[in-house]
């Protein structure tokens, strides 16, 4: 075999193994329960693998496990979710008026599944409507909901 050769396991229903020279067709066991994406999409049920090989007996839930991640990636995915967390209070603070303004800063929020709320805060004074305008405004544009002294809001039509 040459170092260019690619080698493909069998992960669906009917292809060929091939996990050290196995022969065995691909099955699935049969799923537990029922699909909820209607509810709150994708649903276990349906991102759930339950593949496997009668021969070897592989099965798609143990190369999952094979994945799990360190404790040093659990720690530093911590340590930025506390960075993002600290970052969106300290914005949230200046957006309530109690803590002090010292450059423009703006928040992209959920609102409908057409558009975004853009909400921002700037030192009193420095910006208007006319200025933010090109910096939040959707794909198919938008409208200001609220524009005060040191804050905004915006919807963004994006779809």
């Amino acid at each position: 075999m040459s170092s260019k050769e690619i080698i493909e396991f069998g992960t669906i229903k009917g292809e060929l193994c091939g996990r050290n020279g196995c022969e065995g067709i691909i099955d699935e066991h049969e799923k537990e329960g029922c699909c909820s994406c209607h509810i709150n999409p994708p649903c276990g049920y349906c991102t759930s693998d339950t593949s496997y090989c009668p021969k070897c007996e592989w099965a798609a839930e143990d190369d999952r496990e094979q994945y799990k991640p360190s404790e040093s990636d659990l720690a530093a995915w911590a340590k930025q979710a506390k960075e993002w967390q600290d970052r969106r209070d300290l914005f949230y603070k200046k957006y309530r008026g109690k803590s002090p303004i010292d450059k423009l800063e703006m928040r992209t929020e959920s609102h409908t599944h057409f558009t975004q709320k853009v909400i921002g805060v700037f030192p009193k004074g420095t910006e208007t409507a006319k200025s933010i305008l090109p910096k939040v405004e959707g794909t198919f544009g938008g409208r200001f909901s609220f524009f005060g002294e040191t804050k905004f809001e915006y919807i963004a039509y994006t779809d």
